[in-house]
């Protein structure tokens, strides 16, 4: 949400709310302090406190608009529960969707300036709010980065035109390929002409409900979903939701490294800022960049080899449910990759083999299991870790990665517990992983 230079004083509530409490529900004080930690603001304790007190709950309409372009906002708030909307001009299109635990009338309070999009509660919510003169009286203005930088940091559209041509926008896009899992290790300036590449519009605003790809078309391009959630299904059922997040969210590689036909539909299930990048995008940055070049054909060639190493009747089988981005959510879940990057665990998945195994067969042999080479989660089924030691059988959770420790049996093997299928993974992809993020620990 951009904002536009003002110098009044008043204060206007554009909408009147159903209800004021001025005490702090701790789930409240817990959203609002996670803000606050956000926020470009050196706060020290009593400050903090000194805010949270300030501060009080207001129960809000449908409909009911708390921001409206041109005016002084009554103050910043941050959703405890329920959605908001972000409004064109005119009201008429919607630039963003506000959720639990997101702010909004920040920018207007720390920078001094009008609201130039107005906020509006799309459901009945809950919201905390710290008024404008509050908020002026206890942070120490100005804040430590500029207004454009916190743009950037926040992913806002400039709706109001602050900042002259498409360069917010394009040093939007940049620090979100740099957070891109594709292109880990790669070089800024490289980045910086595939964003040039992309001319005036390099990030597109889909409508909520808006198609993307759909199954059965075969794909040239990859997206980022810089901000807003997506819905990947098939004709038979729905197969998750992704989250831009704060980082980012890449999806549709594989029509990009392989023109393959798509096996998800994927539809925007809010408003969406979502960059596209084909071939085409690259080919003038990579002729200055070598180095890059290079880790763009190895990406390629890992992508091509994914896809030999395929069960085509299994992928035939079960379709969207065993795509990448499906893969890597369920890598995530796991325990054992919970707190990794997404860059970690895109090479882990990059190395998958997806296999059916039969009830009574071995998913690890007792030679496999021995050499403690290789790791597996089920997606489906279950699997029995078959202990030859002591002639005892132990199911494994399913919702976790195996991967034989120091404290499991020196002598067994791993079948099925009944007709399963399940991701197979080698310790040197770990191991790979590791190297490019030293830093990272693994959940044991």
């Amino acid at each position: 949400m951009g904002n536009a230079p003002s110098s009044e004083q008043e204060v206007n509530v554009p909408a009147r709310t159903t209800k004021t409490s001025s005490a702090l529900s701790q789930e409240a004080r817990t959203k609002f302090q996670n803000w606050l930690e956000k926020f470009p603001f050196d706060l020290k304790s009593p400050q903090i406190q000194s805010v949270l007190n300030a501060s009080r709950v207001l129960d809000v309409e449908s409909s009911k608009v708390l921001l409206r372009k041109g005016e002084i906002p009554a103050g910043l708030y941050v959703v405890v529960s329920g959605k908001f909307e972000v409004l064109s001009e005119g009201e008429n299109f919607v630039l963003r969707e506000i959720g639990e635990g997101d702010c909004f009338g920040e920018v207007s309070v720390m920078y001094n300036t009008k609201c130039t999009a107005t906020v509006r509660a799309i459901s009945r919510s809950t919201v905390i709010q710290l008024k404008t003169e509050d908020a002026r009286r206890l942070f120490t203005l100005p804040p430590k980065i500029p207004q454009r930088e916190w743009f950037i940091q926040r992913k806002y559209i400039d709706s109001s035109g602050l900042f002259e041509g498409s360069g917010l926008s394009k040093d939007i896009a940049l620090k979100v390929l740099t957070k891109a899992p594709v292109f880990q290790g790669w070089n800024e300036n490289t980045l910086k002409e595939i964003v040039k590449s992309l001319k005036e519009r390099p990030i597109t605003l889909y409508p909520a409900g808006s198609v993307i790809f759909l199954q059965g078309f075969t794909g040239s391009e990859m997206y980022i979903l810089l901000h807003g959630r997506v819905q990947f299904s098939t004709k038979d059922q729905e197969l998750a939701v992704f989250d831009a997040g704060e980082n980012g969210f890449c999806f549709g590689e594989e029509g990009l490294f392989a023109k393959t036909k798509r096996r998800s539909n994927v539809r925007t299930l809010s408003p969406c800022q979502i960059i596209q990048l084909t071939a085409e995008n690259f080919h003038g940055a990579l002729d200055k960049n070598p180095a890059d070049k290079m880790l763009l054909q190895l990406t390629h060639q890992k992508w091509k080899e994914h896809i030999t190493k395929r069960n085509n009747q299994l992928y035939e089988e079960f379709g969207g449910a065993l795509d990448m981005e499906i893969l890597r959510m369920a890598l995530k879940q796991t325990k054992y990759f919970s707190s990794c990057p997404s860059g970690f665990v895109y090479i882990i998945a990059l190395s998958i083999t997806v296999k059916a195994v039969q009830e009574e067969q071995a998913i690890l042999s007792h030679k496999q299991y021995s050499e403690g080479h290789w790791l597996f989660l089920v997606l489906k089924g279950s699997a029995i870790l078959v202990n030859d030691e002591d002639n005892t059988e132990q199911l494994l959770d399913v919702e976790q990665i195996f991967c034989k420790t120091s404290l499991s049996p020196a002598n067994a093997w791993v079948k099925a517990n009944e007709v399963s299928v399940v991701a197979v993974f080698p310790w040197s992809a770990v191991t790979e992983a590791q190297d490019v993020f030293p830093d990272v620990t693994l959940e044991q």
